[in-house]
């Protein structure tokens, strides 16, 4: 059933977008003791150009490492853990 598999392209296209857009947002947030951006518009710059690199978020079910490890330091930027922000 062909209706399936374009399902799920269009889940994992919606996931992958809405990730994105987060991404690109975390350089607007703002530690509110300091003033500074949690995450620096460089440092989204650098996740957006992974993101971005070879055939782009086609790419990352190959190589969900790299999403692991976004995740990983984002989480310690707003001080709690991936496993955390699950619950």
């Amino acid at each position: 059933n062909n209706l399936g598999v374009a399902a799920n392209f269009g889940d994992a296209c919606h996931d992958l977008s809405e990730g994105y857009g987060f991404i690109y947002s975390l350089q607007f947030t703002r530690n509110p003791e300091t003033g500074e951006p949690y995450v620096s518009a460089d440092t989204v710059d650098t996740y957006i150009e992974t993101l971005e690199s070879g055939n782009g978020l086609w790419d990352l079910a190959d190589n969900t490492s790299v999403l692991s490890t976004m995740a990983d330091e984002i989480a310690a930027e707003f001080d709690f853990t991936v496993a955390q922000a699950g619950e």
